[in-house]
């Protein structure tokens, strides 16, 4: 299955542009004979004047590195995949220097564990 990073930029009023990212399936409607897609995950919407601000920087990649690890977790898509969506991600919004990369897991119970944390990370954070 191959899956890709799309990022739109919608034009506002207010002399911004709105961010979107998400997560697609691209794919081939056997129907129509047309190119479609399938959104896997969506990530919050970036103002481009808020780009370089810490705390959304933060936010966002939080979301990505958990998004991207449930789907790591699930076996169904390849590593490099899901290396060249950070990459397109990080054109758009910079990582923040205070968060480090997750270290790629090596065996399906890395992934398990690394998963486990994260979502024990993400239940503190929200309590």
């Amino acid at each position: 299955m191959k899956i890709t990073a799309k990022i739109t930029r919608v034009k506002r009023k207010g002399g911004f542009d709105a961010i979107r990212c998400s997560i697609v399936h691209y794919f081939r409607d056997y129907c129509t004979g047309r190119a479609s897609y399938k959104i896997i995950a969506s990530f919050p919407t970036v103002r481009s004047t808020e780009v370089d601000k810490a705390d959304v920087q933060r936010k966002f990649w939080q979301s990505v590195d958990v998004e991207i690890m449930k789907l790591a977790a699930s076996n169904r898509f390849f590593n490099h995949d899901l290396e060249t969506i950070r990459k397109r991600f990080a054109e758009v919004v910079p990582k923040p220097t205070a968060i480090s990369s997750v270290a790629k897991p090596t065996a399906k119970v890395d992934r398990r564990a690394l998963f486990a944390s994260l979502q024990r990370a993400r239940r503190d954070k929200v309590t």
